[in-house]
């Protein structure tokens, strides 16, 4: 209803405001074009007078214009500028100037409306003539309109809540009632609603097809439910299913390179190199499945919710350098650099060292990987931030680099963000989605920066202690500052 009285008032002001505004044009127009004629009346009859000096006769013709109330005076000037004649329709209430004329035609100023008009005879200028008329025809025709606009206003408003008030049922209260359902099924998210339908008009058809919208939402919304369920118990299937046959897959692998590293030990000391590069390569092998084959368990462990956090207090520094010693032999495959950068004051940590040396391995060998005569460098440091102690790990490459379109799915599981460079390195694509998951565990973070052939940058952030500090002894820190170089080839 409001809507209704706003676009119809706005309607009918726009309409008047036009129509007055055309009417004020046409009346100003038409006062010009009275004026002029007015003006060439007089100057063909004071062209005779002004040339001979015929001062009261000048007057007399002036003395006419009492005839048009609408001129406040009028003068009659010679070439020179020297007042012949005047007029001036009430010199008593009104005080009354005669100006020197300035220009020729018609000119509005104040509320006056002034005429100049140059008399000439034989193509010469004997003089001028001056007329001065007022403009209330203007205001008074403002005001009627004025009265006309509020008359048509109030006339529209009376009409506009009669109508009104007999739509408010007849469109007003099914949408009222329509639009009471849709947010009701928007905020319940219950689709098996419907809006009742009053008419079978345009508004009837409008409820109607919103109604058949409910249907085949929740017809749809039933068998995405019954999917989903049945997804869910399927991945949990799947988790499960990998997750107990941890012990079935590790033991024979196991007993695998076990077996030949017995056998490679013995035939080491028959010397019979023919056989030991055979040898090498399966015990290579096995562990290179062993890896694979923890990988994805872990992974099924976290998405089944069997893993579990075992936290105790450890020495980070030894840590760290310990993954870093033991990895220094793939360095050497690939004739990278290993540096370590670890701030002396790195404390001691309560957490999961296992978790946490897997997050290492993973970050530094996934730069290694990717990496070939270049170097990799590991910092750590302690901070404290929001009340708390953290550690920050940095571990940085000057490999191949990432490109901005890869970072979006770097840590999905099974995905690799150059697939093509992976193919000739190997890798199931588990290790940076199996290092985001420990850091969540573990209430930290892992983000990534990097751009193509500019290397790569991987920023870990993990609370000092998982648990609420206790009393525990702190360990004694033995690192230097400076950096240490674990691996240089070349």
């Amino acid at each position: 209803m409001m809507i209704l009285l706003i676009s119809s008032s706005v309607t009918l002001t726009f309409v008047c405001l036009s129509l007055l505004a055309y009417d004020l044009h046409t009346t100003l127009q038409s006062m010009t074009e009275q004026l002029t004629g007015l003006a060439e009346v007089l100057g063909a009859h004071v062209a005779g007078p002004l040339i001979f000096n015929e001062v009261k006769t000048s007057e007399e013709i002036l003395a006419t214009l009492r005839t048009q109330r609408r001129i406040r005076g009028a003068c009659l000037l010679r070439a020179d500028g020297d007042l012949v004649a005047g007029y001036i329709r009430d010199s008593e209430k009104m005080p009354f100037q005669f100006p020197k004329p300035e220009w020729e035609g018609a000119r509005f100023e104040g509320d006056s409306l002034r005429f100049y008009r140059t008399i000439k005879f034989r193509g010469d200028k004997v003089g001028s003539l001056y007329l001065e008329s007022d403009t209330s025809q203007l205001r008074e025709r403002l005001v009627t309109y004025l009265g006309i606009l509020g008359g048509l206003f109030l006339l529209s408003g009376v009409i506009t809540l009669a109508l009104s008030s007999r739509l408010q049922k007849l469109i007003s209260g099914p949408i009222l009632d329509l639009l009471s359902v849709i947010r009701k099924v928007s905020r319940d998210k219950n689709y098996s609603l419907r809006a009742t339908i009053h008419e079978r008009d345009e508004i009837g058809l409008l409820v109607d097809g919103f109604n058949s919208m409910l249907v085949q939402i929740q017809r749809q919304d039933e068998e995405l439910r019954i999917a989903t369920e049945r997804a869910i118990l399927a991945n949990r299937t799947k988790s499960m299913f990998l997750a107990n046959v941890s012990h079935e897959l590790r033991t024979p692998l196991n007993a695998i390179i076990g077996y030949g590293e017995l056998l490679q030990e013995e035939i080491e000391r028959m010397r019979p190199e023919e056989m030991m590069g055979d040898l090498d390569r399966i015990t290579q092998a096995g562990r290179h499945l062993l890896g694979l084959i923890n990988d994805v368990l872990d992974l099924s462990k976290i998405e089944a919710g069997k893993m579990k956090l075992h936290v105790e207090a450890f020495d980070p520094v030894s840590l760290i350098r310990e993954v870093g010693s033991s990895l220094v032999p793939l360095f050497g495959i690939r004739n990278n650099e290993l540096t370590l950068k670890i701030e002396p004051d790195l404390g001691v940590m309560r957490s999961d060292s296992t978790k946490f040396r897997q997050i290492l391995i993973n970050l530094i060998s996934n730069a290694n990987k990717f990496t070939e005569n270049g170097l990799v460098v590991i910092e750590a440091r302690r901070e404290r931030s929001q009340g708390r102690d953290w550690i920050y790990c940095e571990v940085r490459d000057t490999g191949i680099g990432i490109r901005p379109e890869q970072l979006a799915q770097l840590f999905q599981p099974f995905t690799q963000a150059d697939s093509a460079a992976a193919r000739s390195r190997q890798g199931t694509g588990l290790g940076l989605a199996i290092t985001r998951s420990f850091c969540q565990m573990m209430g930290g973070t892992v983000e990534a920066e990097g751009r193509p052939r500019r290397g790569s940058i991987f920023r870990v952030r993990l609370p000092a202690e998982i648990e609420p500090p206790q009393d525990e002894s702190r360990l004694a820190m033995a690192s230097s500052p400076t950096p240490e170089v674990l691996s240089k080839v070349g």
